[in-house]
């Protein structure tokens, strides 16, 4: 993967652009290969998993990107972000419970 950094602050500035817009992962590499000049992404440099890596990123760095069945998507609504957060929440609860009982 080239320049992770400069490619996550793209994937950044066209959520944040299209606000509420869903992007699936492969939308998201076709916009960033049609825009190579300032991404120097080319064909094949990126794949689905490479996005949810930095997308975990700019998560972690605090970045409103939340996710549907769509794709994702840079919100400011608290609804939205609340709604999103808590699912995060609940599917983490779900794995630690199985977690645990399998190691009973």
């Amino acid at each position: 993967m080239k320049n992770n950094q400069k490619i996550a602050k793209y994937i950044f500035k066209v959520l944040k652009e299209n606000k509420d817009v869903p992007f699936t992962g492969r939308q998201l590499i076709a916009y960033l290969e049609n825009h190579s000049i300032e991404t120097d992404v080319s064909d094949g440099d990126l794949n689905e998993p490479d996005i949810r890596v930095m997308i975990n990123l700019l998560r972690m760095l605090g970045k409103p990107i939340c996710a549907s069945k769509k794709g994702y998507f840079y919100t400011r609504s608290k609804k939205k972000l609340d709604k999103y957060v808590n699912g995060l929440r609940s599917r983490g609860q779900a794995i630690i419970d199985v977690a645990n009982s399998m190691s009973k």
